[in-house]
């Protein structure tokens, strides 16, 4: 039994959940986490009286003018506002109303934010007016130009600060962005699109002579974006690190990068910075594929069924990275790509009430301790406005979890969900622990169809890599039924199926390795461990896979503890492991 406390080790659902998906904890974004003290009071007086399971519109935008109202008195408290920024914001209520709720108290610089708004204003005011989204977008960026020079070198690794250039001026790209003659090779007009999309041209790090050559080279191909990624010639020894990279301690810049190449985060800041000039959102994402390689990509809107909808060029599928990380230039933080596909999602059906669910959460998540019931109530309103937005749905969660939310209302939500959002299978996973615990664990058959609504799901959207976490939390839920058998079963048919997910698939082996010591059942499943084994991938390149070298150290044990000495030697031997 020795070697079966050796070879495991028990973690929790959610860290299984972020060790696979994200090598961290979910990172939620655009204004939504206030971890800090939030200055903003989450009621005025009076309100609690409008708050109910289901408000009418006019409630709604009661609260929501109230917020705004509470914001611009908590955020101007003690800073210096500019001469006639509040009066001028009074007179363009779109703007006001925008700005304010935009903000992140723990992200923004309150201050320097309405210093680059009224910049942008004292240049062209008019320009602001009709381009408000775009200039709020710029204000949230631009209050800490480090965002984006974070930006910038975000996914390229190691190249010196010194071969990159001067960080250009906001105003100057503002200028750019809202200059009709410019607009006529833009991909969206900038008044089309809402701030959090914007928030990814307004961080364009480009030199005039960048942007000019890249209009010169690629405005015949300005709709093609997806295709920039794949200009870029690979340059295979900086990939393989051994040699001087082609770019040298050039300027790093488009040119350069066209004329020497790059490697993946190479081509995905290439081509991400020509879709800004494009006048497109475009943002570099990185993620670690099944057999644990790391890669970057390039996310950009695109035009689909007549909405913008975020899409990717370069997210190989030999690796399979099904899901990676997008830098946020206003949090300076990392936000879940396919998260964001789905803010990004409800944001563009419908802004204003995207909006309306932006503030009803906020104050949702200020009542959440203190006073739940409204919490609960603000939140479920919220995502009547918006089924996209994230953070309502985890102001929910937690009060499934604390039983702030009766059991029925939990799983009525948990229904919402699963009907709504099919397309959106991380969010399901990432609210399942909360929402099942809503369901009595002695009604094992509501549970367990629970579990096969969400398999059937996850089958449909082909998310291997979520379904290996849903057959560790079912295993684990069986194991405390006491019905270790079945899950053991569970793990080892799981794996079987999902064998070629690589690396995935090691924490069920580690279970299965647990409950077939505690079974006694070595020899009975030698055969499922064997033929598991056989299906992982043995090599990645030209070298044998880490998935395959772990995996086949536990079926060495299983033999060494079966007798099976010649068979422990020669498995060894074909994985090139040492005694």
């Amino acid at each position: 039994m020795k070697y079966f406390k050796k070879v495991t080790h028990r973690v929790t659902q959610w860290a299984i959940y972020s060790i696979l998906l994200l090598g961290g904890a979910i990172s939620v974004t655009f204004s939504q986490g206030i971890d800090t003290p939030d200055p903003v009071p989450p009621l005025g007086q009076g309100e609690e009286t409008l708050i109910g399971e289901k408000m009418d519109d006019k409630a709604i935008k009661q609260l929501a003018d109230s917020f705004v109202d509470r914001a611009e008195a908590a955020y101007t408290k003690d800073c210096t506002v500019p001469d006639g920024f509040l009066g001028w914001l009074k007179e363009n209520p779109k703007l006001r109303a925008t700005f304010w709720a935009a903000l992140a108290p723990d992200d923004d610089d309150i201050e320097k934010a309405m210093a680059v708004l009224n910049e942008l204003r004292k240049t062209d005011a008019k320009a602001v007016d009709r381009y408000y989204q775009l200039a709020v977008a710029f204000a949230v960026v631009w209050d800490d130009p480090e965002a984006v020079e974070k930006s910038s070198r975000s996914c390229i690794g190691k190249v010196p600060k010194g071969q990159f250039g001067a960080l250009p001026n906001f105003i100057d790209n503002f200028k750019y962005f809202t200059n009709p003659k410019n607009q006529a090779w833009f991909n969206f007009s900038p008044d089309k699109l809402a701030w959090p999309l914007l928030v990814h041209i307004a961080d364009m790090d480009l030199s005039q002579e960048e942007i000019d050559w890249g209009i010169k080279n690629y405005q015949n191909k300005r709709l093609l974006i997806g295709t920039f990624y794949d200009d870029m010639e690979y340059d295979k020894g900086k990939a393989a690190g051994n040699v001087q990279p082609k770019l040298g301690f050039g300027r790093y810049n488009l040119m350069n990068l066209l004329k020497c190449g790059g490697i993946c985060g190479d081509q995905a800041h290439f081509a991400s910075r020509l879709a800004k000039i494009f006048g497109t959102p475009g943002m570099k994402v990185s993620g670690e594929g099944r057999s644990g390689g790391l890669h970057a990509w390039v996310g950009y809107i695109e035009k689909r069924k007549d909405k913008p909808e975020l899409v990717f060029a370069g997210r190989f599928f030999t690796d399979f990275y099904y899901t990676g990380e997008v830098f946020n230039p206003q949090t300076k933080t990392r936000i879940l790509d396919r998260e964001l596909s789905m803010l990004y999602e409800g944001v563009n059906l419908d802004y204003n009430k995207f909006a309306n669910s932006v503030i009803l959460t906020r104050m949702a998540q200020g009542l959440a301790e203190n006073q739940p019931g409204l919490s609960a109530n603000l939140a479920a309103n919220a995502l009547q406005q918006n089924w996209f937005y994230p953070p309502a749905w985890s102001v929910l969660v937690k009060h499934s979890e604390n039983s702030a939310l009766e059991a029925s209302k939990s799983a009525a939500w948990f229904d919402q969900m699963l009907t709504r959002l099919k397309k959106h299978p991380d969010i399901i996973m990432r609210c399942w622990a909360g929402f099942i615990k809503c369901i009595p664990k002695d009604a094992r058959q509501k549970r367990d169809l629970y579990y096969q609504t969400v398999t059937q799901i996850l089958k449909a959207e082909r998310r291997p890599d979520l379904l290996i976490v849903l057959a560790l939390i079912q295993g684990d839920e069986l194991s405390e039924r006491g019905q270790e058998s079945p899950a053991l079963n569970l793990y080892l048919e799981s794996a079987q199926t999902y064998a070629g997910e690589s690396t995935l698939i090691l924490p069920l082996l580690e279970r299965a390795i647990e409950l077939t010591g505690k079974l006694n059942k070595v020899k009975d499943t030698i055969p499922a461990y064997e033929r598991i084994l056989q299906k992982i991938p043995p090599f990645r390149a030209a070298e044998i896979s880490e998935a395959y070298q772990r995996a086949a150290k536990m079926l060495i044990g299983l033999y060494e503890v079966a007798g099976m000495k010649d068979k422990a030697d020669k498995l060894r031997k074909t994985a090139k492991l040492k005694e």
